[in-house]
């Protein structure tokens, strides 16, 4: 079976599924805190503040990082246009390693240069209107009270989400037809060049996944 032709659910209705298992923050840290004493929540935003997100986490617990500086590595997410182009590329996609060659040629600069030129713009986003951006972090607002009553956050009002704000990008439109079939290409070559040079590292590792 092809792992990677499973249809991708659509966002709103994943939301929908796993609202009442994902957002259980204050759960979790009402655990944590009958097993440790000295229990903080720090935002993403406050670790990275110094723009190390090693050295950052390290001194919340006053261990020196200095050492590690220089291995750490962050790889960006997809724009929300290369993840609709991953979407359709995914049924199509037989193996993992296909799957890692095919994600090496969707980041390459050029390529996403040309994908974006077949659209009106380039801040397209997720969500499928700002109302439902705004009920979403509307109804985070109860869970988020309860962390706060944990007495484990210096932030107050603390925000897991940024501000609801109906001012969005847009989801990105259909994929013209002419994008489809450049990316038909881009996977008919990805799996040949893999067939053909094995051991070519240009066209990705095979560790990617997406």
């Amino acid at each position: 079976m092809n792992a990677f032709a499973e249809p991708v659910p659509p966002f709103a209705r994943y939301r929908r599924s796993n609202w009442q298992t994902f957002l259980r923050y204050s759960d979790q840290a009402v655990m944590y805190k009958t097993i440790f004493d000295d229990l903080k929540i720090a935002k993403y935003e406050e670790i990275v503040e110094n723009g190390s997100l090693i050295s950052g986490f390290m001194a919340l617990l006053d261990l020196d990082a200095s050492d590690f500086e220089g291995n750490q590595h962050v790889r960006p997410g997809m724009s929300a246009i290369q993840v609709e182009v991953k979407k359709y590329a995914a049924k199509k996609l037989k193996t993992k390693e296909h799957n890692a060659d095919f994600l090496a040629w969707l980041r390459e600069g050029e390529v996403t240069a040309e994908i974006e030129g077949y659209f009106e713009r380039g801040d397209y986003g997720f969500w499928e209107s700002g109302a439902a951006w705004h009920e979403f972090c509307s109804a985070a607002m109860l869970e988020l009270q309860r962390l706060r009553e944990t007495g484990l956050t210096d932030n107050e009002p603390l925000y897991v989400f940024p501000n609801a704000t109906n001012e969005i990008p847009p989801p990105v439109p259909k994929l013209p037809g002419a994008l489809k079939r450049m990316v038909d290409d881009a996977i008919v070559k990805c799996a040949e060049r893999k067939r053909t040079s094995e051991d070519d590292p240009s066209w990705g590792s095979g560790d990617e996944e997406a």
